[in-house]
């Protein structure tokens, strides 16, 4: 949470206790534990403005020792994020759809229809942004798991919309629903046999951003 070394043992569900900020090194958030009454990143958010992660600890927490201070690279969940959104539209500035698959195609593409079929044009017109900057949240959220249907110059387009639309849109209340698509796809990795073709047309550049997306 307060991102200071004072935990004995390496963090990651150890039940530890910050003295710092009050935060418990839980396995798992709070909708799932009896420990802390919030979220990682509110309670982040909490500290950083009041020194604990709930007002009710304010009583308790004590400043950081010199020997506890934090790394050089810490850095909060919400810089994390503005950093991965200006990675996102900087690495994916320019890429075009190129004759992929549109999100409304997507249900006929899972269907088996050709891409030439009068089904195929009538679900391109739905969707006629020329840049994935243009697309609504709202159709973002309606099609949350078009990325496993898409072919991979779609795939390629409509990717760096669904993350940032996670970011920016949904952020820190992101549910399920709206990144299941998104995250089934990428959290294989370039190692998976579905997307291998997919990942192929992205750059390096491009792959880091989506790896440090997951890993937020």
């Amino acid at each position: 949470c307060c991102g200071y070394r004072t935990f004995t043992r390496p963090a990651g569900g150890t039940m530890q206790l910050c003295p710092v900020c009050a935060w418990e090194d839980t396995p798992s958030e709070a909708e799932y534990t009896d420990s802390n009454e919030v979220n990682l990143i509110p309670a982040q958010r909490h500290f950083l403005s009041t020194r604990a992660c709930e007002d009710e600890y304010l009583s308790v927490v004590r400043p950081p020792l010199p020997e506890e201070a934090r790394s050089e690279h810490w850095r909060s969940f919400d810089e994390l994020r503005l950093q991965i959104i200006a990675d996102i539209e900087r690495e994916f500035h320019d890429v075009k759809r190129d004759g992929g698959a549109t999100l409304h195609q997507m249900r006929w593409v899972d269907g088996g229809h050709p891409p030439d079929s009068e089904e195929m044009r009538k679900a391109e017109r739905e969707d006629p942004e020329a840049t994935w900057q243009e697309i609504p949240a709202t159709k973002l959220s309606q099609f949350s798991r078009s990325l496993i249907f898409l072919d991979d110059q779609g795939f390629l387009f409509y990717l760096p919309a669904f993350m940032r639309h996670g970011l920016v849109t949904c952020f820190p209340n992101i549910t399920y629903a709206d990144l299941d698509g998104v995250l089934w796809n990428l959290e294989t990795g370039i190692n998976s046999s579905y997307r291998s073709t997919s990942f192929a047309l992205l750059s390096h550049a491009q792959k880091q951003t989506a790896a440090s997306f997951v890993f937020l």
